[in-house]
């Protein structure tokens, strides 16, 4: 089977897993939860249907008094999403771990990529990526155009190196071993006036070949820091708030 149908089948199996793991936590099925919020993490997953079900993981161990996984659970929530928060009303049994997992990642930079340089020539557009992440949690990092397919991931770096089109808005895609996003980034098509809005509400502003774009996306903000030539001065910076998701950004494509 080509592989373009595959990742969205492998989509359709991952979201019919959390779906499953869902149910079983308002049926109350810990054990049937557990191993379908398990199911999921190890399948290909869109951003928002990983920190659910890292979410419903931790909600399902702690709910069996397994604090060490619900812990582990809900940290890698917040690693993904800092602003990840669990349902109202919970009683200790599960805050407990939550509160543990938040409190352990105090003074830890966020998990992060930021666009440190970004040209063009012709079609084609180089951004120059460097990743923030700490917790080894990204294992590649691929682009996706608007209404197109996910293109092959490549290793991460310290810094990398990702040519992209140029006439067309992408989406900058950090992924996880199992090939589930963890973050996003969205950029406009060179030349656009007005900036792409992010999955999230942010903002990530359009570029052209006199100037370069450093965009930082850290715990669901993006600001656009837009320099000079290679220099680090600080012409304008734009910050939205955002509601759930991603990372300051230090990665670059390689070979």
């Amino acid at each position: 089977m080509h592989a373009l149908f595959i990742l969205p089948l492998l989509l359709v199996a991952a979201g019919s897993e959390l779906e499953t793991a869902k149910k079983a936590y308002a049926d109350v099925e810990y054990d049937r939860c557990r191993d379908a919020s398990q199911a999921a993490l190890k399948q290909p997953a869109v951003f928002a249907d990983r920190v659910a079900a890292y979410r419903l993981l931790g909600l399902c161990t702690a709910a069996h008094g397994d604090i060490e996984a619900a812990r582990d659970a809900f940290r890698m929530m917040l690693t993904l999403d800092r602003e990840a928060r669990l349902p109202e009303g919970l009683s200790p049994r599960f805050t407990s771990s939550f509160r543990e997992a938040k409190g352990s990642l105090m003074g830890q930079a966020p998990l992060s990529f930021t666009v440190i340089k970004d040209t063009s020539a012709g079609a084609s557009r180089t951004l120059r990526l460097r990743v923030e992440d700490s917790g080894d949690v990204i294992a590649s990092v691929a682009f996706r155009p608007t209404d197109g397919a996910l293109s092959p991931g490549m290793k991460k770096a310290v810094e990398l190196d990702l040519e992209v089109p140029s006439a067309v808005a992408v989406d900058i895609v950090a992924l996880d071993q199992f090939d589930g996003e963890v973050a996003v980034l969205s950029l406009a098509a060179i030349g656009t006036a007005a900036p792409l809005e992010h999955n999230d509400g942010a903002v990530a502003p359009a570029t052209d070949d006199g100037s370069l774009t450093t965009a930082v996306v850290a715990g669901g903000v993006v600001g656009a820091l837009v320099l000079l030539g290679g220099a680090a001065a600080v012409l304008a910076v734009v910050l939205a708030p955002p509601s759930a998701v991603t990372l300051k950004t230090d990665v670059a494509f390689a070979d």
